[in-house]
C-alpha cells in the first residue's frame, strides 16, 4: 500500500458540537440498544475545535478554470463551461517565516469544495515527498477544518483531505495542492460559506507518521460561489438494496457530484452501507436525455446518521456522494439508476435552494 493510499484511511471527520458530547458519553457505554455506532465507517472520527486567525483576501478577475484543477478532475476544455459557475478565482498571497501560501482557486457545489493552493518553501528546500498537508500546531489532533460561516454550520458534519498535484520540477521548492471539504453529515450548504483557515505547519507524512517540515503563520479566508449549479429532487420512494426496504428521500445532481438521500424503511441504513460505499460500480449510474449512460467514477464521502445519545429518538438516514465518470449538465440527466431500481427525474421539479 502506497502513502497516498495509507493517507486516505486517515482522512478525519468533524464532529457537531452535540456529537463531541455523545460521542464521549458513548466510550463508557458498552452497549446502547443492542447495536453499535457507526457514524463514518472507514474514517477516523476526532473531536476538532480550533481559535482561527483570520487573513484578508481579494478576488481578482480571472476568466476559466485553472488548468491544473482541470488535469485533475481528468476534463477536458470542452467541459470547462458547465464548471465555470462553480469556481471563484482567488487572490490570496500570505507570507510568513519565508515561506508562501498562494490560494488560486476554489471550485465548490452545495456539498463539496476543491481548493487549488500553491505552496513556496524558503530557497534550497526540496519539497519532493508525495504526502503533504498544511495543519494547525494550535489543535491537539492538527486538524485542517476551517471555521465555516454558515447558519447550519452546527449542524454538520465534514471530511477533509489533501492532495499534492504532479510536479514538472519535483526537486524544487515549491508544490501545488489541492485540499478537498466534503459534507458528510446534517444538513450542509457550503454555497456562499465562508471558510476561515489556519494554517501554522506544514507536514509531510500521513497523518500517523507524519513529521513537521516548515512552521509559520498562513491562515486565510475566502468566500465560496454561491450559484448552485446541481439540482435537487424530493422523491421520498421505496427502494431496495441487497434486499432490504429502504426509501429514496432525495437526489442531488451537479457537474461533479450525485448525491442519494436515504432514510430507513423496514430496513437501516447502516446495513446497506459497505454495499452503497464500495459497491457502485456497475450498480449506480445515470442516464442522459440522450440515452447515454454515464458510470460512478468513485465514491467520495458517505455517512450514516444516528439520532444523538439523550435526545429525542428520530428516524435514521444516510448520505452517499459520488462523482460521475464524466462532468455532466444536470438539466440534461433524464433518469438514475440505482442497484436495479431506475428513478425518472422527468416531470420532476427541482427544489428551489
Amino acid at each position: 500500500m502506497e502513502d497516498r493510499d495509507i493517507y486516505r484511511v486517515f482522512e478525519q471527520v468533524k464532529p457537531t458540537r452535540s456529537q463531541e458530547e455523545a460521542m464521549l458519553e458513548r466510550l463508557f457505554l458498552e452497549e446502547r440498544k443492542g447495536r453499535p455506532m457507526k457514524l463514518m465507517k472507514k474514517t477516523i472520527a476526532v473531536l476538532a475545535a480550533a481559535a482561527l486567525l483570520l487573513t484578508t483576501c481579494a478576488f481578482a478577475a480571472v476568466t476559466g478554470l485553472d488548468q491544473r484543477l482541470l488535469n485533475y478532475l481528468g476534463i477536458s476544455a470542452q467541459e470547462e463551461p458547465l464548471l465555470s459557475p462553480m469556481a471563484v478565482p482567488l487572490d490570496i498571497v500570505v507570507e510568513d517565516s519565508g515561506c508562501t501560501l498562494e490560494v488560486k482557486q476554489v471550485l465548490a457545489d452545495r456539498y463539496a469544495a476543491l481548493i487549488l493552493m500553491e505552496f513556496t518553501a524558503p530557497e534550497g528546500t526540496v519539497l519532493d515527498g508525495d504526502v503533504y498537508s498544511l495543519c494547525s500546531y494550535q489543535d491537539i489532533l492538527n486538524t485542517p477544518f476551517p471555521e465555516i460561516l454558515n447558519s447550519n454550520e452546527q449542524n454538520c458534519g465534514w471530511s477533509y483531505g489533501w492532495t499534492v498535484l504532479e510536479d514538472g520540477n519535483p526537486a524544487d521548492n515549491q508544490i501545488a495542492l489541492i485540499y478537498t471539504l466534503e459534507a458528510t453529515e446534517g444538513e450542509p450548504d457550503l454555497l456562499g460559506s465562508t471558510l476561515r483557515f489556519t494554517f501554522d505547519e506544514l507536514t509531510q507524512g500521513v497523518p500517523a507518521q507524519s513529521s513537521v517540515i516548515l512552521r509559520g503563520n498562513w491562515s486565510c479566508s475566502f468566500t465560496l460561489p454561491e450559484e448552485d449549479c446541481g439540482q435537487v429532487y424530493s422523491l421520498h420512494q421505496p427502494i431496495t438494496v441487497q434486499g432490504c426496504d429502504l426509501t429514496c428521500t432525495s437526489l442531488y445532481v451537479s457537474p461533479l457530484s450525485l448525491v442519494i438521500g436515504l432514510t430507513e424503511g423496514e430496513a437501516l441504513v447502516s446495513d446497506v452501507f459497505d454495499a452503497l460505499a464500495d459497491g457502485w460500480a456497475n450498480n449506480i449510474s445515470l442516464t442522459t436525455a440522450n440515452g447515454d449512460i454515464v458510470g460512478i467514477k468513485e465514491g467520495r464521502s458517505m455517512s450514516t446518521l444516528f439520532e444523538h445519545y439523550n435526545t429525542p429518538q428520530q428516524q435514521e438516514g444516510g448520505r452517499f456522494c459520488y462523482r460521475p465518470e464524466q462532468i455532466l449538465d444536470p438539466a440534461e440527466i433524464a433518469s438514475i439508476t440505482i442497484f436495479g431500481q431506475t428513478f425518472p427525474l422527468d416531470g420532476l421539479v427541482p427544489v428551489e435552494s
